[in-house]
């Protein structure tokens, strides 16, 4: 279990970087042309494809070991973690709908820049919390099951 905690964790970190990424090149960019579309392109699959692995090795082999431990709180607190990685799916999907328009027509309108800005900056916020909880409340409690 220790091995997986700590591809989880280097997992948070690759979704901090690719996150940040997105923000920077879409606020420098403002809706005109992408200045740097590679990079872009490559932030928006890393969270189609490692985002939902990442999710789903949660979901299946860290939280079920979890709930086992019969912790109110703790139970609770994995409800509300596989709530946002529902919150987080979804907003991903509508960034990458936004983000893959942008890419096919070299620009976004200013209400759609707007749009993705914030969907962008509120999945910041959601995995700054969402993160620190699995690290610092959810992880260290495996120890406690084995």
């Amino acid at each position: 279990m220790k091995d997986v905690v700590g591809t989880l964790c280097a997992t948070h970190r690759e979704i901090e970087r690719a996150l940040a990424c997105l923000i920077r090149i879409a606020r420098e960019s403002s809706g005109g042309a992408l200045r740097e579309p590679a990079a872009f392109a490559e932030g928006l699959r890393f969270f189609r494809v490692v985002a939902p692995e990442h999710s789903a090795t949660e979901e299946e082999t860290v939280f079920p070991r979890l709930r086992c431990a019969v912790q109110p709180e703790l139970v609770r607190l994995l409800d509300t973690l596989e709530e946002e990685h529902g919150c987080a799916d979804r907003a991903h999907d509508e960034a990458d709908r936004l983000g893959r328009l942008w890419l096919a027509n070299g620009r976004l309108s200013t209400a759609e820049t707007a749009r993705l800005t914030a969907i962008l900056e509120g999945l910041s916020g959601l995995y700054e919390r969402h993160i620190r909880l699995e690290e610092s409340d959810v992880f260290p409690s495996l120890s406690l099951t084995q």
